[in-house]
Protein backbone atom coordinates (compact mmCIF):
# COMPACT_ATOMS: atom_id res chain seq x y z
CA UNK A 1 0.00 0.00 0.00
CA UNK A 2 3.03 2.29 0.72
CA UNK A 3 4.69 1.26 -2.22
CA UNK A 4 1.08 2.76 -4.41
CA UNK A 5 0.99 5.63 -2.58
CA UNK A 6 4.47 6.97 -3.39
CA UNK A 7 4.17 5.92 -7.12
CA UNK A 8 1.21 7.55 -7.16
CA UNK A 9 2.10 10.80 -5.52
CA UNK A 10 5.88 10.97 -5.40
CA UNK A 11 7.08 9.81 -8.28
CA UNK A 12 3.66 10.64 -10.79
CA UNK A 13 3.76 14.35 -9.43
CA UNK A 14 0.09 13.84 -8.62
CA UNK A 15 0.51 16.10 -5.69
CA UNK A 16 0.81 19.12 -7.59
CA UNK A 17 -3.12 18.53 -8.39
CA UNK A 18 -3.84 18.29 -5.13
CA UNK A 19 -1.98 21.38 -4.45
CA UNK A 20 -3.86 23.30 -7.54
CA UNK A 21 -6.81 22.01 -6.66
CA UNK A 22 -6.56 23.36 -2.92
CA UNK A 23 -5.05 26.99 -4.73
CA UNK A 24 -8.49 26.44 -6.25
CA UNK A 25 -10.47 25.95 -3.91
CA UNK A 26 -8.95 29.48 -1.32
CA UNK A 27 -9.36 31.46 -4.33
CA UNK A 28 -13.41 30.41 -4.57
CA UNK A 29 -13.84 30.63 -0.45
CA UNK A 30 -12.05 34.11 -0.68
CA UNK A 31 -14.32 35.26 -3.26
CA UNK A 32 -17.65 34.18 -1.73
CA UNK A 33 -16.53 35.55 1.66
CA UNK A 34 -15.64 39.49 -0.14
CA UNK A 35 -19.21 38.78 -2.19
CA UNK A 36 -21.47 37.96 0.94
CA UNK A 37 -19.56 40.87 3.02
CA UNK A 38 -20.42 43.49 0.13
CA UNK A 39 -24.03 41.78 -0.05
CA UNK A 40 -24.65 41.98 3.59
CA UNK A 41 -23.20 45.26 3.79
CA UNK A 42 -25.58 47.11 1.04
CA UNK A 43 -28.56 45.54 2.65
CA UNK A 44 -27.96 46.50 6.10
CA UNK A 45 -27.36 49.90 4.57
CA UNK A 46 -30.40 50.06 2.72
CA UNK A 47 -32.49 48.40 5.43
CA UNK A 48 -31.19 50.62 8.38
CA UNK A 49 -31.65 54.05 5.55
CA UNK A 50 -35.09 52.80 4.94
CA UNK A 51 -36.42 52.25 9.16
CA UNK A 52 -34.59 55.65 10.07
CA UNK A 53 -35.70 57.83 6.86
CA UNK A 54 -38.58 56.10 4.97
CA UNK A 55 -36.65 56.30 2.11
CA UNK A 56 -35.53 53.77 -0.38
CA UNK A 57 -39.23 52.13 -0.41
CA UNK A 58 -38.09 49.47 -3.08
CA UNK A 59 -34.62 48.77 -2.43
CA UNK A 60 -35.92 47.97 1.27
CA UNK A 61 -38.41 45.91 -0.47
CA UNK A 62 -36.30 43.94 -2.96
CA UNK A 63 -34.22 43.25 0.26
CA UNK A 64 -36.45 41.84 2.60
CA UNK A 65 -37.70 39.36 -0.19
CA UNK A 66 -34.51 38.64 -0.83
CA UNK A 67 -33.74 37.95 3.06
CA UNK A 68 -36.94 36.24 3.25
CA UNK A 69 -35.58 33.44 0.68
CA UNK A 70 -32.13 33.48 2.04
CA UNK A 71 -33.85 32.59 5.37
CA UNK A 72 -36.34 30.11 4.25
CA UNK A 73 -33.28 28.04 2.19
CA UNK A 74 -32.36 24.76 4.32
Amino acid sequence: MFEQFYNTFIVEARWTLLLSGLGNTMLITVAAVAMGFILGFIIAIIRATHDKTGKLVIPNIICRIYLTIIRGTP
